[in-house]
Protein backbone atom coordinates (compact mmCIF):
# COMPACT_ATOMS: atom_id res chain seq x y z
CA UNK A 1 0.00 0.00 0.00
CA UNK A 2 3.08 2.27 0.79
CA UNK A 3 4.32 2.29 -2.65
CA UNK A 4 1.27 2.38 -4.34
CA UNK A 5 0.14 5.62 -2.49
CA UNK A 6 3.80 6.58 -3.14
CA UNK A 7 3.53 6.13 -6.53
CA UNK A 8 0.11 8.10 -6.56
CA UNK A 9 1.92 11.20 -4.75
CA UNK A 10 5.24 11.14 -7.53
CA UNK A 11 2.65 11.15 -10.49
CA UNK A 12 0.54 13.94 -9.03
CA UNK A 13 4.33 15.79 -8.33
CA UNK A 14 4.78 14.65 -11.86
CA UNK A 15 1.57 16.10 -13.05
CA UNK A 16 0.79 13.20 -15.11
CA UNK A 17 -3.04 13.04 -14.09
CA UNK A 18 -3.05 16.57 -15.07
CA UNK A 19 -1.55 15.86 -18.41
CA UNK A 20 -4.21 12.88 -18.58
CA UNK A 21 -6.91 14.92 -18.07
CA UNK A 22 -5.26 17.32 -20.70
CA UNK A 23 -4.94 15.36 -23.19
CA UNK A 24 -8.16 13.19 -23.03
CA UNK A 25 -10.07 16.88 -23.62
CA UNK A 26 -8.06 18.13 -25.98
CA UNK A 27 -8.12 14.67 -28.18
CA UNK A 28 -12.10 15.36 -27.88
CA UNK A 29 -12.57 18.53 -29.15
CA UNK A 30 -10.10 17.75 -31.76
CA UNK A 31 -11.86 14.39 -32.92
CA UNK A 32 -15.61 16.57 -32.69
CA UNK A 33 -13.85 19.55 -35.37
CA UNK A 34 -12.16 16.28 -37.71
CA UNK A 35 -15.99 14.63 -37.61
CA UNK A 36 -17.45 17.67 -38.66
CA UNK A 37 -15.05 18.99 -41.09
CA UNK A 38 -14.58 15.80 -42.65
CA UNK A 39 -18.40 15.58 -43.23
CA UNK A 40 -18.58 18.61 -44.75
CA UNK A 41 -15.88 18.35 -47.11
CA UNK A 42 -16.95 14.63 -48.21
CA UNK A 43 -13.92 12.40 -46.83
CA UNK A 44 -14.08 8.93 -46.40
CA UNK A 45 -15.30 7.65 -42.79
CA UNK A 46 -12.41 5.81 -43.02
CA UNK A 47 -10.28 8.76 -41.98
CA UNK A 48 -11.82 9.59 -38.92
CA UNK A 49 -11.25 5.99 -37.82
CA UNK A 50 -7.54 6.65 -38.55
CA UNK A 51 -7.82 9.90 -36.03
CA UNK A 52 -9.64 7.93 -33.47
CA UNK A 53 -6.92 5.27 -33.57
CA UNK A 54 -4.48 8.19 -33.78
CA UNK A 55 -5.94 9.51 -30.09
CA UNK A 56 -5.99 6.40 -28.32
CA UNK A 57 -2.39 5.42 -29.34
CA UNK A 58 -1.02 9.00 -28.22
CA UNK A 59 -2.80 8.44 -24.95
CA UNK A 60 0.09 5.98 -23.24
CA UNK A 61 2.57 8.62 -24.84
CA UNK A 62 1.07 11.55 -23.04
CA UNK A 63 1.06 9.79 -19.76
CA UNK A 64 5.25 8.95 -20.74
CA UNK A 65 5.91 12.26 -21.15
CA UNK A 66 4.09 13.89 -18.34
CA UNK A 67 5.97 11.54 -16.25
CA UNK A 68 9.28 12.54 -17.31
CA UNK A 69 9.05 16.26 -18.28
CA UNK A 70 7.27 19.91 -17.10
CA UNK A 71 5.82 22.27 -19.96
CA UNK A 72 6.70 25.52 -18.17
CA UNK A 73 6.71 29.48 -19.30
CA UNK A 74 10.59 28.89 -20.21
CA UNK A 75 9.96 25.66 -22.32
CA UNK A 76 9.99 21.87 -21.74
CA UNK A 77 12.45 20.58 -19.26
CA UNK A 78 13.10 17.44 -17.41
CA UNK A 79 11.20 16.73 -14.19
CA UNK A 80 13.53 16.63 -11.64
CA UNK A 81 13.58 14.04 -9.25
CA UNK A 82 11.80 14.29 -5.36
CA UNK A 83 15.59 13.35 -3.79
CA UNK A 84 13.52 12.24 -1.10
CA UNK A 85 11.59 14.74 -0.34
CA UNK A 86 8.31 14.22 2.01
CA UNK A 87 5.17 12.82 0.15
CA UNK A 88 3.14 15.57 -0.80
CA UNK A 89 -0.24 15.38 0.93
CA UNK A 90 -2.96 13.11 -1.29
CA UNK A 91 -5.99 14.74 -0.03
CA UNK A 92 -8.33 16.38 -3.48
CA UNK A 93 -7.58 19.74 -3.71
CA UNK A 94 -10.02 22.45 -5.70
CA UNK A 95 -7.94 21.95 -9.28
CA UNK A 96 -8.07 18.10 -8.99
CA UNK A 97 -12.02 18.22 -8.58
CA UNK A 98 -12.30 19.93 -11.50
CA UNK A 99 -9.89 17.63 -13.61
CA UNK A 100 -12.21 15.19 -12.54
CA UNK A 101 -15.22 16.58 -13.63
CA UNK A 102 -14.14 17.55 -17.07
CA UNK A 103 -12.92 14.24 -17.51
CA UNK A 104 -16.70 12.83 -16.31
CA UNK A 105 -18.60 15.27 -18.61
CA UNK A 106 -15.86 14.09 -21.31
CA UNK A 107 -16.66 10.36 -21.05
CA UNK A 108 -20.55 11.05 -20.42
CA UNK A 109 -20.75 12.93 -23.76
CA UNK A 110 -18.37 10.73 -25.21
CA UNK A 111 -20.64 7.49 -24.41
CA UNK A 112 -23.34 9.72 -25.69
CA UNK A 113 -22.35 10.12 -28.70
CA UNK A 114 -20.93 7.15 -29.32
CA UNK A 115 -24.72 5.06 -28.07
CA UNK A 116 -25.89 8.02 -30.46
CA UNK A 117 -24.35 6.92 -33.24
CA UNK A 118 -24.97 3.05 -32.86
CA UNK A 119 -28.82 4.48 -32.59
CA UNK A 120 -28.20 6.51 -36.09
CA UNK A 121 -26.82 3.31 -37.49
CA UNK A 122 -28.79 1.07 -36.47
CA UNK A 123 -31.74 3.08 -37.72
CA UNK A 124 -30.48 4.27 -40.91
CA UNK A 125 -29.45 0.79 -42.13
CA UNK A 126 -32.57 -0.93 -40.72
CA UNK A 127 -33.75 -3.18 -43.49
CA UNK A 128 -31.07 -2.20 -45.82
CA UNK A 129 -27.88 -4.07 -45.90
CA UNK A 130 -24.83 -2.17 -46.71
CA UNK A 131 -23.18 -4.68 -48.70
CA UNK A 132 -26.22 -4.81 -50.38
CA UNK A 133 -26.32 -3.25 -54.29
CA UNK A 134 -29.09 -3.57 -56.76
CA UNK A 135 -27.99 -2.08 -60.64
CA UNK A 136 -31.63 -1.21 -62.23
CA UNK A 137 -32.06 -1.46 -65.75
CA UNK A 138 -30.18 0.63 -67.55
CA UNK A 139 -32.33 3.26 -69.90
CA UNK A 140 -31.64 2.90 -73.68
CA UNK A 141 -31.36 6.46 -74.92
CA UNK A 142 -30.18 5.56 -78.21
CA UNK A 143 -33.28 6.50 -79.93
CA UNK A 144 -33.68 2.53 -80.74
CA UNK A 145 -36.27 0.36 -79.77
CA UNK A 146 -33.98 -2.47 -81.46
CA UNK A 147 -30.87 -1.39 -79.42
CA UNK A 148 -32.44 -2.75 -76.03
CA UNK A 149 -30.51 -5.68 -76.02
CA UNK A 150 -27.45 -3.70 -76.17
CA UNK A 151 -28.77 -1.48 -73.21
CA UNK A 152 -29.74 -5.08 -71.63
CA UNK A 153 -26.32 -7.15 -72.30
CA UNK A 154 -24.53 -3.57 -70.79
CA UNK A 155 -26.69 -3.89 -67.25
CA UNK A 156 -26.06 -8.03 -67.60
CA UNK A 157 -22.84 -7.02 -67.91
CA UNK A 158 -22.21 -4.34 -64.88
CA UNK A 159 -24.45 -6.73 -62.43
CA UNK A 160 -21.52 -9.79 -63.35
CA UNK A 161 -18.49 -7.30 -62.87
CA UNK A 162 -19.90 -5.92 -59.67
CA UNK A 163 -20.52 -9.46 -58.31
CA UNK A 164 -17.10 -10.58 -59.31
CA UNK A 165 -16.76 -8.33 -55.59
CA UNK A 166 -16.74 -10.07 -52.25
CA UNK A 167 -17.76 -6.95 -50.35
CA UNK A 168 -21.00 -6.65 -52.49
CA UNK A 169 -24.16 -8.67 -52.21
CA UNK A 170 -25.83 -7.64 -55.71
CA UNK A 171 -29.12 -8.46 -56.74
CA UNK A 172 -30.14 -10.99 -59.50
CA UNK A 173 -31.33 -9.65 -62.62
CA UNK A 174 -34.71 -11.43 -62.50
CA UNK A 175 -35.73 -9.12 -59.67
CA UNK A 176 -34.72 -5.15 -60.89
CA UNK A 177 -36.36 -6.20 -64.19
CA UNK A 178 -39.41 -6.48 -62.17
CA UNK A 179 -39.28 -3.44 -59.95
CA UNK A 180 -42.03 -0.74 -59.73
CA UNK A 181 -39.79 2.19 -61.17
CA UNK A 182 -42.32 4.07 -59.98
CA UNK A 183 -41.33 3.59 -56.26
CA UNK A 184 -39.29 5.73 -54.13
CA UNK A 185 -35.66 4.79 -53.87
CA UNK A 186 -36.07 4.06 -50.14
CA UNK A 187 -38.90 1.67 -51.05
CA UNK A 188 -36.63 -0.06 -53.67
CA UNK A 189 -33.76 -0.35 -50.98
CA UNK A 190 -36.22 -1.76 -48.47
CA UNK A 191 -38.15 -4.26 -50.94
CA UNK A 192 -34.50 -5.47 -51.80
CA UNK A 193 -32.89 -5.13 -48.93
CA UNK A 194 -29.44 -3.02 -50.04
CA UNK A 195 -28.22 0.38 -49.15
CA UNK A 196 -26.78 0.69 -52.38
CA UNK A 197 -28.87 1.06 -55.89
CA UNK A 198 -27.09 1.52 -58.85
CA UNK A 199 -29.34 3.80 -62.29
CA UNK A 200 -28.07 4.92 -65.37
CA UNK A 201 -28.28 5.32 -68.97
CA UNK A 202 -27.29 3.62 -72.09
CA UNK A 203 -26.25 5.62 -75.32
CA UNK A 204 -25.12 4.32 -78.25
CA UNK A 205 -23.87 6.59 -81.36
CA UNK A 206 -22.05 4.84 -83.95
CA UNK A 207 -18.76 3.05 -82.72
CA UNK A 208 -19.25 5.12 -79.57
CA UNK A 209 -20.62 3.88 -76.47
CA UNK A 210 -21.91 6.63 -73.58
CA UNK A 211 -23.07 5.35 -70.41
CA UNK A 212 -24.08 7.47 -67.66
CA UNK A 213 -24.48 6.18 -63.65
CA UNK A 214 -25.47 7.54 -60.42
CA UNK A 215 -25.11 5.68 -56.85
CA UNK A 216 -27.86 6.31 -54.54
CA UNK A 217 -27.73 5.75 -50.98
CA UNK A 218 -31.05 3.69 -50.51
CA UNK A 219 -31.45 5.09 -46.78
CA UNK A 220 -31.84 8.56 -47.25
CA UNK A 221 -32.16 8.91 -51.07
CA UNK A 222 -29.15 10.51 -51.43
CA UNK A 223 -27.14 10.87 -54.94
CA UNK A 224 -23.43 10.07 -53.79
CA UNK A 225 -21.83 9.77 -56.72
CA UNK A 226 -22.40 9.79 -60.84
CA UNK A 227 -20.10 9.44 -63.49
CA UNK A 228 -20.12 10.09 -67.06
CA UNK A 229 -18.34 6.79 -69.22
CA UNK A 230 -17.56 7.24 -72.82
CA UNK A 231 -15.57 4.65 -74.58
CA UNK A 232 -15.19 3.39 -78.28
CA UNK A 233 -17.14 0.29 -78.92
CA UNK A 234 -13.80 -2.30 -79.39
CA UNK A 235 -13.11 -0.83 -75.89
CA UNK A 236 -16.95 -1.84 -74.10
CA UNK A 237 -15.18 -4.87 -72.11
CA UNK A 238 -12.84 -2.13 -70.41
CA UNK A 239 -16.01 0.37 -69.70
CA UNK A 240 -17.62 -2.57 -67.83
CA UNK A 241 -14.53 -3.11 -65.59
CA UNK A 242 -13.98 0.49 -64.70
CA UNK A 243 -17.55 1.12 -63.82
CA UNK A 244 -17.62 -1.75 -61.42
CA UNK A 245 -14.51 -0.09 -60.01
CA UNK A 246 -15.68 3.11 -59.47
CA UNK A 247 -18.57 2.25 -57.78
CA UNK A 248 -16.45 0.32 -55.07
CA UNK A 249 -14.29 3.08 -54.80
CA UNK A 250 -17.66 5.50 -54.10
CA UNK A 251 -18.53 2.49 -51.05
CA UNK A 252 -15.09 2.29 -50.08
CA UNK A 253 -15.60 -0.94 -50.71
CA UNK A 254 -11.68 -2.58 -51.19
CA UNK A 255 -11.01 -4.59 -54.08
CA UNK A 256 -8.13 -7.43 -52.99
CA UNK A 257 -5.27 -8.04 -56.29
CA UNK A 258 -7.70 -10.47 -57.73
CA UNK A 259 -10.81 -9.03 -57.74
CA UNK A 260 -8.73 -5.88 -59.31
CA UNK A 261 -7.26 -7.92 -62.04
CA UNK A 262 -10.54 -9.52 -63.26
CA UNK A 263 -12.02 -6.08 -63.22
CA UNK A 264 -9.12 -4.46 -65.80
CA UNK A 265 -9.56 -6.37 -69.16
CA UNK A 266 -8.55 -4.12 -71.92
CA UNK A 267 -8.85 -6.66 -74.65
CA UNK A 268 -10.43 -4.72 -77.75
CA UNK A 269 -12.91 -6.79 -79.56
CA UNK A 270 -14.49 -6.94 -82.74
CA UNK A 271 -17.70 -4.79 -82.93
CA UNK A 272 -19.84 -6.26 -85.08
CA UNK A 273 -18.79 -9.65 -83.77
CA UNK A 274 -19.62 -8.80 -80.27
CA UNK A 275 -23.03 -6.37 -81.09
CA UNK A 276 -24.05 -10.34 -82.20
CA UNK A 277 -22.21 -11.75 -78.93
CA UNK A 278 -24.78 -9.43 -76.90
CA UNK A 279 -27.86 -10.62 -79.20
CA UNK A 280 -27.38 -14.11 -78.90
CA UNK A 281 -26.67 -13.25 -74.82
CA UNK A 282 -30.07 -11.53 -74.49
CA UNK A 283 -31.83 -14.15 -75.81
CA UNK A 284 -30.51 -17.16 -73.82
CA UNK A 285 -31.59 -15.23 -70.60
CA UNK A 286 -34.75 -13.40 -71.40
CA UNK A 287 -36.91 -16.42 -72.75
CA UNK A 288 -38.32 -19.41 -72.59
CA UNK A 289 -35.98 -22.88 -73.76
CA UNK A 290 -37.27 -22.24 -77.67
CA UNK A 291 -36.14 -18.73 -77.45
CA UNK A 292 -32.77 -19.82 -75.66
CA UNK A 293 -32.03 -21.92 -78.82
CA UNK A 294 -32.25 -18.79 -80.91
CA UNK A 295 -29.74 -17.53 -78.43
CA UNK A 296 -27.58 -20.52 -79.00
CA UNK A 297 -27.70 -20.86 -82.30
CA UNK A 298 -26.11 -16.97 -82.81
CA UNK A 299 -23.46 -17.93 -80.54
CA UNK A 300 -22.88 -21.15 -83.13
CA UNK A 301 -22.46 -19.25 -85.78
CA UNK A 302 -20.12 -17.27 -84.32
CA UNK A 303 -18.09 -19.87 -83.60
CA UNK A 304 -18.32 -21.17 -86.80
CA UNK A 305 -17.56 -18.42 -88.43
CA UNK A 306 -13.76 -18.28 -86.31
CA UNK A 307 -14.55 -16.09 -83.43
CA UNK A 308 -12.52 -18.17 -80.53
CA UNK A 309 -13.63 -16.38 -77.65
CA UNK A 310 -14.24 -17.55 -74.19
CA UNK A 311 -16.91 -15.33 -73.11
CA UNK A 312 -18.63 -16.99 -76.21
CA UNK A 313 -17.85 -20.55 -75.45
CA UNK A 314 -18.85 -19.64 -71.30
CA UNK A 315 -21.91 -18.99 -72.48
CA UNK A 316 -22.51 -21.58 -74.90
CA UNK A 317 -21.93 -24.04 -71.92
CA UNK A 318 -24.24 -22.30 -69.59
CA UNK A 319 -26.96 -22.11 -72.19
CA UNK A 320 -26.50 -25.91 -73.04
CA UNK A 321 -26.81 -26.64 -69.42
CA UNK A 322 -30.14 -24.41 -69.47
CA UNK A 323 -31.42 -26.62 -71.93
CA UNK A 324 -30.33 -29.55 -70.43
CA UNK A 325 -32.00 -28.81 -66.99
CA UNK A 326 -35.52 -29.71 -68.82
CA UNK A 327 -37.60 -33.48 -68.87
CA UNK A 328 -35.96 -34.31 -71.56
CA UNK A 329 -32.59 -32.68 -71.95
CA UNK A 330 -31.69 -34.19 -75.39
CA UNK A 331 -27.68 -34.52 -75.04
CA UNK A 332 -26.87 -30.91 -73.67
CA UNK A 333 -24.98 -31.59 -71.48
CA UNK A 334 -22.29 -33.52 -73.16
CA UNK A 335 -22.26 -30.29 -75.20
CA UNK A 336 -21.98 -27.89 -72.34
CA UNK A 337 -19.33 -29.82 -71.27
CA UNK A 338 -17.63 -29.53 -74.38
CA UNK A 339 -18.24 -25.59 -74.62
CA UNK A 340 -16.75 -25.28 -71.17
CA UNK A 341 -13.61 -27.28 -71.66
CA UNK A 342 -12.70 -24.64 -74.46
CA UNK A 343 -14.07 -21.75 -72.82
CA UNK A 344 -10.76 -23.20 -69.73
CA UNK A 345 -8.37 -23.26 -72.47
CA UNK A 346 -8.91 -19.63 -73.61
CA UNK A 347 -9.99 -18.06 -70.18
CA UNK A 348 -9.70 -20.22 -66.80
CA UNK A 349 -11.52 -17.07 -64.63
CA UNK A 350 -15.09 -16.86 -66.26
CA UNK A 351 -17.57 -18.58 -63.27
CA UNK A 352 -20.33 -19.51 -65.71
CA UNK A 353 -17.66 -22.25 -66.96
CA UNK A 354 -17.44 -23.83 -63.49
CA UNK A 355 -21.70 -23.31 -63.26
CA UNK A 356 -21.97 -25.14 -66.52
CA UNK A 357 -19.20 -28.14 -65.28
CA UNK A 358 -21.09 -28.27 -62.29
CA UNK A 359 -24.37 -28.91 -63.06
CA UNK A 360 -22.77 -31.36 -65.84
CA UNK A 361 -21.44 -33.19 -62.85
CA UNK A 362 -24.66 -32.77 -60.75
CA UNK A 363 -27.34 -33.84 -63.33
CA UNK A 364 -25.70 -35.59 -66.15
CA UNK A 365 -22.74 -37.72 -64.61
CA UNK A 366 -23.80 -37.78 -61.22
CA UNK A 367 -20.45 -37.54 -59.88
CA UNK A 368 -21.39 -35.18 -56.79
CA UNK A 369 -18.04 -34.27 -55.20
CA UNK A 370 -16.98 -32.67 -58.53
CA UNK A 371 -20.27 -31.19 -58.73
CA UNK A 372 -19.83 -29.60 -55.46
CA UNK A 373 -15.99 -28.31 -56.14
CA UNK A 374 -16.66 -26.74 -59.64
CA UNK A 375 -19.64 -24.78 -57.98
CA UNK A 376 -17.51 -23.39 -55.13
CA UNK A 377 -15.15 -22.33 -57.38
CA UNK A 378 -17.52 -20.78 -59.48
CA UNK A 379 -18.79 -19.27 -56.32
CA UNK A 380 -15.28 -17.86 -55.57
CA UNK A 381 -15.08 -16.19 -58.64
CA UNK A 382 -18.65 -14.87 -58.13
CA UNK A 383 -20.07 -15.05 -55.22
CA UNK A 384 -23.36 -13.63 -56.05
CA UNK A 385 -23.70 -15.87 -59.43
CA UNK A 386 -27.35 -16.61 -58.20
CA UNK A 387 -27.30 -19.96 -60.52
CA UNK A 388 -24.30 -21.29 -58.76
CA UNK A 389 -25.35 -20.68 -55.25
CA UNK A 390 -29.36 -22.00 -56.55
CA UNK A 391 -27.50 -25.57 -57.97
CA UNK A 392 -25.28 -25.58 -55.26
CA UNK A 393 -28.17 -25.20 -52.53
CA UNK A 394 -29.94 -28.54 -54.22
CA UNK A 395 -27.09 -30.46 -54.26
CA UNK A 396 -26.75 -29.91 -50.90
CA UNK A 397 -30.43 -31.27 -50.32
CA UNK A 398 -29.81 -34.33 -52.34
CA UNK A 399 -26.50 -35.09 -49.56
CA UNK A 400 -29.37 -34.26 -47.12
CA UNK A 401 -26.38 -31.46 -45.70
CA UNK A 402 -28.96 -28.98 -44.57
CA UNK A 403 -26.42 -27.19 -42.88
CA UNK A 404 -25.69 -25.95 -45.85
CA UNK A 405 -28.66 -26.81 -47.90
CA UNK A 406 -30.72 -24.21 -46.16
CA UNK A 407 -28.13 -20.96 -45.54
CA UNK A 408 -27.57 -21.23 -49.56
CA UNK A 409 -31.45 -21.69 -50.32
CA UNK A 410 -31.83 -18.38 -47.89
CA UNK A 411 -29.01 -16.52 -49.89
CA UNK A 412 -30.86 -17.51 -53.57
CA UNK A 413 -34.10 -15.60 -52.01
CA UNK A 414 -31.82 -12.50 -50.64
CA UNK A 415 -30.16 -12.71 -54.05
CA UNK A 416 -33.57 -12.86 -55.82
CA UNK A 417 -36.60 -11.52 -53.76
CA UNK A 418 -39.15 -11.26 -56.20
CA UNK A 419 -38.68 -13.97 -58.52
CA UNK A 420 -41.73 -16.17 -56.72
CA UNK A 421 -40.13 -19.61 -57.69
CA UNK A 422 -36.67 -18.99 -55.46
CA UNK A 423 -39.08 -18.49 -52.69
CA UNK A 424 -41.10 -21.65 -53.98
CA UNK A 425 -37.74 -23.47 -53.88
CA UNK A 426 -36.66 -22.71 -50.67
CA UNK A 427 -40.31 -23.64 -49.16
CA UNK A 428 -39.57 -27.58 -51.09
CA UNK A 429 -36.22 -27.32 -49.01
CA UNK A 430 -37.38 -26.48 -45.38
CA UNK A 431 -40.34 -29.42 -46.57
CA UNK A 432 -37.70 -31.88 -47.15
CA UNK A 433 -36.01 -30.94 -43.66
CA UNK A 434 -39.22 -31.62 -42.41
CA UNK A 435 -40.02 -27.84 -40.82
CA UNK A 436 -43.46 -27.45 -42.56
CA UNK A 437 -44.40 -24.20 -40.80
CA UNK A 438 -41.41 -22.52 -42.51
CA UNK A 439 -41.91 -24.26 -45.95
CA UNK A 440 -45.77 -22.94 -45.77
CA UNK A 441 -44.35 -19.14 -44.94
CA UNK A 442 -42.53 -19.59 -47.76
CA UNK A 443 -44.68 -20.60 -49.96
CA UNK A 444 -46.80 -18.19 -49.28
CA UNK A 445 -44.62 -15.61 -49.95
CA UNK A 446 -44.14 -16.58 -53.31
CA UNK A 447 -47.97 -16.37 -53.95
CA UNK A 448 -48.08 -12.98 -52.80
CA UNK A 449 -45.49 -12.62 -55.62
CA UNK A 450 -47.39 -14.22 -58.11
CA UNK A 451 -50.81 -15.71 -56.70
CA UNK A 452 -51.33 -18.35 -59.24
CA UNK A 453 -47.26 -19.35 -59.19
CA UNK A 454 -47.55 -23.74 -60.05
CA UNK A 455 -44.37 -24.78 -57.78
CA UNK A 456 -45.87 -22.67 -55.04
CA UNK A 457 -49.23 -24.26 -55.01
CA UNK A 458 -47.89 -27.50 -55.34
CA UNK A 459 -45.21 -27.39 -52.72
CA UNK A 460 -48.27 -26.08 -50.46
CA UNK A 461 -50.24 -29.13 -51.31
CA UNK A 462 -47.58 -31.49 -50.82
CA UNK A 463 -46.93 -30.10 -47.65
CA UNK A 464 -50.50 -29.85 -46.26
CA UNK A 465 -50.72 -33.96 -47.45
CA UNK A 466 -47.46 -34.44 -45.51
CA UNK A 467 -49.27 -32.93 -42.39
CA UNK A 468 -52.18 -34.57 -43.01
CA UNK A 469 -54.35 -32.03 -43.85
CA UNK A 470 -56.05 -33.47 -47.11
CA UNK A 471 -58.84 -30.81 -47.59
CA UNK A 472 -56.21 -28.13 -47.93
CA UNK A 473 -53.73 -30.12 -49.67
CA UNK A 474 -55.95 -30.80 -52.48
CA UNK A 475 -57.32 -27.47 -52.42
CA UNK A 476 -53.80 -26.55 -53.60
CA UNK A 477 -53.41 -29.44 -56.19
CA UNK A 478 -56.99 -28.79 -57.73
CA UNK A 479 -55.99 -25.35 -58.83
CA UNK A 480 -52.99 -27.03 -60.70
CA UNK A 481 -54.60 -29.98 -62.20
CA UNK A 482 -54.22 -28.90 -65.47
CA UNK A 483 -50.13 -27.99 -65.23
CA UNK A 484 -47.75 -29.17 -67.59
CA UNK A 485 -45.38 -29.69 -65.40
CA UNK A 486 -46.78 -29.97 -61.88
CA UNK A 487 -50.13 -31.27 -62.79
CA UNK A 488 -49.14 -34.79 -61.82
CA UNK A 489 -49.33 -33.45 -57.59
CA UNK A 490 -53.10 -33.63 -57.70
CA UNK A 491 -53.14 -37.30 -58.73
CA UNK A 492 -50.46 -38.09 -56.18
CA UNK A 493 -51.82 -36.06 -53.32
CA UNK A 494 -55.72 -37.70 -54.16
CA UNK A 495 -53.69 -41.37 -53.48
CA UNK A 496 -52.50 -39.99 -50.49
CA UNK A 497 -56.01 -38.85 -49.28
CA UNK A 498 -57.69 -42.41 -49.89
CA UNK A 499 -58.69 -41.18 -53.43
CA UNK A 500 -57.10 -43.92 -55.26
CA UNK A 501 -59.89 -44.44 -58.02
CA UNK A 502 -59.28 -40.45 -59.02
CA UNK A 503 -55.59 -40.99 -59.12
CA UNK A 504 -55.73 -44.34 -61.23
CA UNK A 505 -58.02 -42.34 -63.03
CA UNK A 506 -55.54 -39.41 -63.99
CA UNK A 507 -52.69 -41.75 -63.94
CA UNK A 508 -54.27 -43.76 -67.16
CA UNK A 509 -54.58 -40.19 -69.12
CA UNK A 510 -50.98 -39.78 -68.84
CA UNK A 511 -48.24 -41.03 -71.76
CA UNK A 512 -46.17 -43.54 -70.45
CA UNK A 513 -42.99 -41.79 -72.14
CA UNK A 514 -40.11 -41.02 -70.41
CA UNK A 515 -40.84 -37.68 -70.74
CA UNK A 516 -43.77 -37.99 -67.91
CA UNK A 517 -41.64 -40.20 -65.57
CA UNK A 518 -41.31 -38.07 -62.86
CA UNK A 519 -45.37 -37.92 -62.72
CA UNK A 520 -45.41 -41.20 -63.41
CA UNK A 521 -43.10 -42.71 -60.65
CA UNK A 522 -44.43 -40.47 -58.26
CA UNK A 523 -48.18 -41.60 -58.79
CA UNK A 524 -47.04 -44.93 -58.54
CA UNK A 525 -45.39 -44.72 -55.49
CA UNK A 526 -48.28 -42.71 -53.91
CA UNK A 527 -50.65 -45.87 -54.81
CA UNK A 528 -48.22 -47.81 -53.67
CA UNK A 529 -47.27 -49.03 -56.59
CA UNK A 530 -43.60 -49.73 -55.69
CA UNK A 531 -42.80 -52.37 -59.34
CA UNK A 532 -44.08 -49.64 -61.18
CA UNK A 533 -42.55 -46.79 -59.54
CA UNK A 534 -38.94 -48.63 -59.70
CA UNK A 535 -39.61 -49.90 -63.30
CA UNK A 536 -39.72 -46.09 -64.46
CA UNK A 537 -36.97 -45.06 -62.11
CA UNK A 538 -35.08 -47.67 -64.40
CA UNK A 539 -36.39 -45.65 -67.34
CA UNK A 540 -35.28 -42.29 -65.71
CA UNK A 541 -31.60 -43.72 -64.87
CA UNK A 542 -31.18 -45.27 -68.30
CA UNK A 543 -31.88 -41.84 -69.95
CA UNK A 544 -30.01 -40.06 -67.73
CA UNK A 545 -32.14 -37.55 -66.84
CA UNK A 546 -31.54 -34.81 -64.82
CA UNK A 547 -33.36 -35.65 -61.76
CA UNK A 548 -33.07 -39.24 -61.73
CA UNK A 549 -31.31 -39.32 -57.99
CA UNK A 550 -33.51 -37.33 -56.49
CA UNK A 551 -36.05 -39.95 -56.55
CA UNK A 552 -33.46 -41.81 -54.45
CA UNK A 553 -33.48 -38.99 -51.76
CA UNK A 554 -35.27 -36.78 -52.10
CA UNK A 555 -38.34 -36.77 -54.10
CA UNK A 556 -42.35 -36.62 -52.57
CA UNK A 557 -45.03 -39.46 -52.10
CA UNK A 558 -41.84 -41.85 -52.03
CA UNK A 559 -41.97 -43.16 -48.35
CA UNK A 560 -42.73 -46.89 -49.66
CA UNK A 561 -40.25 -46.71 -52.56
CA UNK A 562 -37.67 -45.50 -50.23
CA UNK A 563 -38.24 -48.19 -47.46
CA UNK A 564 -38.12 -51.23 -50.01
CA UNK A 565 -34.96 -52.79 -49.31
CA UNK A 566 -34.16 -52.20 -53.59
CA UNK A 567 -33.46 -48.53 -52.85
CA UNK A 568 -30.17 -49.45 -51.21
CA UNK A 569 -28.68 -50.99 -54.21
CA UNK A 570 -29.92 -48.00 -56.25
CA UNK A 571 -28.42 -45.23 -53.79
CA UNK A 572 -25.03 -47.28 -53.85
CA UNK A 573 -24.81 -46.46 -57.52
CA UNK A 574 -24.28 -43.00 -56.94
CA UNK A 575 -23.09 -43.22 -53.59
CA UNK A 576 -25.54 -41.75 -51.50
CA UNK A 577 -26.24 -44.56 -48.78
CA UNK A 578 -25.41 -41.93 -45.95
CA UNK A 579 -27.81 -39.40 -47.48
CA UNK A 580 -30.58 -41.84 -47.76
CA UNK A 581 -30.07 -42.92 -44.64
CA UNK A 582 -30.61 -39.43 -43.14
CA UNK A 583 -33.77 -39.18 -45.65
CA UNK A 584 -35.39 -42.58 -44.04
CA UNK A 585 -34.88 -40.47 -40.68
CA UNK A 586 -36.34 -37.56 -41.49
CA UNK A 587 -40.37 -37.27 -40.48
Amino acid sequence: MNKLSGLIAEARRRRVFRTAGLYIVGAWVLLQVADLALESIGLPDSLLRFFWFAAFAGFPVALIFGWFFDVTADGISRTLPSDGAPAEDLRMRVPDYVIVGALAVVVAVFAAGLFDRARQAEELNGPYDPKGIAVLPLENLSGDEDQEYFSAGMHDALITSLSKISGFRVVSRTTTVRLDRALPMTEIGKTLGVRNIVEGSVTRDGDRVRVIVQLIDAATDAHIWAENFEREFTSVLGLQGDMAKAIARAVNVQLSDEEDAMLSETREIDPKAYDRYLRGAYLLNHGSNRVRRRGITILENLIDEGHEDAQIYASLAFGYALLGHSPYPEGMYPASKLAARKAMELDDSIPEVYLALGMHEMYYEWDFAAAENHLLHALELNPSQIDAVFHYAWLMELLRNTDKSLPAGELTVELDPLLPDMSAWLAEQYRYAGQYERAIELAQNALELDPKNALALMSLGVTYSEMGDFDQALRMTSQIANHAVWGFTHAAVLAEAGQTEEARQILESIDKVPRNVIALVLIYSALDDVDEAFRWMEVARDAKLPWYPWFIIGFQFMDEVRADPRMQSYAAELGLEDALKRALELP
